[in-house]
């Protein structure tokens, strides 16, 4: 077990996964303050026109999807990394998202334990 705990602080697969999440990270931090823009107008814009802007309303869920996407990356529920390591998302998430189940399955933890 002790060799194996070795290999795995070698791998540098790990390592690198630790910068990008790091990157990630600081990514979610400045969602944070994007969102928070992103509430002001859309609220200025019910306030002065009776109604919510569609395409702020739009880019708040593709905001949303992008931090559920960046979760998922950050806690290892999923290897693929978010935007702009892929398309920036376009749409609620769910649907074409794989469960966790199916991940834990099929993912390394799966192939560490087999």
């Amino acid at each position: 077990m002790k060799a194996e705990a070795v290999e795995n602080v070698k791998d540098e697969n790990t390592w690198v996964r630790l910068a990008f999440i790091i990157l990630f990270a600081l990514a979610l931090q400045i969602t944070g303050v994007i969102l928070t823009l992103t509430v002001i107008v859309q609220f200025l814009t019910q306030l002065l026109t009776g109604r919510p802007n569609e395409h702020v309303s739009a880019f708040g869920q593709n905001l949303a999807s992008f931090v559920f996407q960046t979760i998922r990356f950050l806690t290892f529920a999923s290897d693929d990394m978010p935007w702009p390591f892929s398309p920036w998302p376009d749409g609620p998430p769910g649907d074409d998202e794989e469960s966790t189940t199916d991940i834990v399955a099929d993912g390394p933890v799966a192939e560490a334990n087999g």
